[in-house]
């Protein structure tokens, strides 16, 4: 995503200014082009995955080791964005343990990369944003679009080392598509 107007107002409308923030986003045509299907084995995730050099890079766990996959969050890097974003699905659409509901498992190959990274252009946020969809397109968790980046932002933001903003996440709306955010106090966003 680029912010034509607001940056930084995702920031400012979470800190309860006097009124909430708003900004003026509009999605690259780069980005991650992927498929997801169900995993090979029982409560399997697996991720392969082109990484910034260009190589492809696989990462595989079990989705009942949380211990692993917070490991992994915290750890900062490409996978713990994919960590932090499967916790949160966990967390939010698991049972107990969240994760008998997601016993088919889930395999993500990624097989383009047209958005690059560290310049600015949310593709932490563009990964969360692809593991929150492909679990939901998945399992028909019945996410719209906001809910997606909702979930991918608590991902990234709460689950790693990141300090991202929450407007990083439109690049959920696609490419060439401009978008309006407000952020409140609460952190809401709409």
């Amino acid at each position: 995503r680029v912010c034509l107007l607001g940056e930084h107002t995702d920031w400012a409308g979470a800190l309860g200014g006097r009124s909430p923030g708003r900004c003026l986003v509009v999605g690259t045509r780069e980005g991650l082009h992927a498929t997801c299907d169900y995993g090979d084995d029982a409560y399997a995730f697996t991720m392969s995955a082109i990484d910034s050099s260009g190589h492809r890079a696989t990462f595989a766990c079990d989705l009942r080791d949380r211990e692993r996959l917070s490991d992994e969050a915290r750890a900062g890097g490409f996978w713990s964005y994919v960590c932090g974003t499967v916790l949160e699905v966990l967390d939010a659409y698991g049972d107990g343990e969240g994760c008998d509901y997601f016993r088919r498992g889930v395999a993500v190959r990624n097989y383009s990369t047209t958005l690059p990274t560290k310049k600015g252009l949310s593709s932490s946020a563009a990964v969360c944003v692809l593991i929150a969809r492909c679990f939901n397109e998945l399992y028909s968790l019945g996410m719209t679009t906001t809910d997606e980046m909702a979930l991918a932002y608590r991902g990234e933001s709460a689950r790693t080392p990141s300090a991202c903003g929450a407007m990083d996440q439109a690049c959920a709306f696609g490419g060439g598509r401009a978008v309006v955010l407000t952020f409140d106090k609460g952190g809401s966003m709409d």
